[in-house]
């Protein structure tokens, strides 16, 4: 419902009668982190780690709060702890990949995105994530393939339908 001051609310309440409650302080995370309070969701998710330090998904939390202010490289250090907890957790190995993508370091991105891909094959942002580096790479053909691949998995993901526009557009 997108009501993330009245989530939060609720949450604090739950904090209050149990700090350690690591499900409300991941929930706070998240919804600071929708409202765009990225440095306020850290501490929350570094009071989940604290708490628990193999729980790889606040880990990951973390991560995607850093990209949100630009911090590429210590997001790069979460994600891979995340992967570290759990070797099939698709979603850090994507993201890292798109980590590593805005680093211009397309090829370790697409290791990271061939991984997420082996984990999730119906991964369509990681393939239109591949498509990406692939394209930064200046590997035209195989980039629109990742493209086409994302939109035969989900026809209706805009940014896939976007970047191969855009490519097919540079091309001509």
């Amino acid at each position: 419902m997108k009501k993330y001051e009245e989530a939060i609310d609720c949450y604090n309440k739950a904090i209050e009668m149990n700090p350690k409650y690591e499900q409300a302080l991941l929930g706070k995370g998240l919804s600071l982190n929708k409202l765009s309070k990225f440095e306020e969701s850290i501490v929350y998710y570094d009071k989940i780690i604290e708490l628990n330090p193999n729980e790889c998904v606040a880990f990951n939390n973390k991560a995607n709060s850093l990209v949100k202010l630009k911090e590429f490289e210590e997001a790069i250090i979460f994600y891979t702890e995340a992967i570290k907890l759990d070797s099939k957790f698709s979603l850090a190995y994507a993201n890292k990949g798109d980590a590593l993508y805005q680093l211009e370091n397309y090829h370790d991105s697409i290791v990271c995105l061939d991984k997420a891909i082996e984990i999730n094959p119906n991964d369509y942002q990681a393939y239109n994530s591949k498509g990406n580096s692939l394209n930064g790479l200046n590997k035209y053909e195989e980039a629109i393939a990742c493209y086409d691949k994302a939109i035969q998995i989900n026809p209706k993901f805009k940014k896939a339908h976007d970047n191969k526009l855009r490519l097919m557009e540079q091309l001509i």
